[in-house]
């Protein structure tokens, strides 16, 4: 069984929970548009660095180099991580 199909556990999110600790830099992914007047968007993927500054149950909280809190899913960034092996 391939790891895509084989769903997420909630030991796996409590592994990447516990793995990452504030302070951390985390790379994420986040989308840029700019809406025209004739109705078309254009929307760019931008890459970041977060640091982590917060972890709650379900999300961090990410300082993005530009000074903006973000949050991350454990479930994403767990999700990512294995799209990655």
């Amino acid at each position: 069984m391939s790891r895509e199909t084989e769903g997420l556990c909630v030991k796996d999110v409590e592994r990447v929970r516990n793995c990452v600790q504030i302070g951390d830099k985390i790379r994420i992914h986040t989308q840029k548009t700019n809406l025209l007047r004739d109705k078309t968007s254009n929307k760019a993927n931008i890459k970041r660095i977060g640091t982590v500054i917060a972890k709650y149950p379900r999300f961090a909280l990410l300082r993005l180099e530009n000074g903006v809190i973000d949050t991350m899913m454990w479930v994403d960034l767990l999700e990512r991580r294995m799209s990655c092996d």
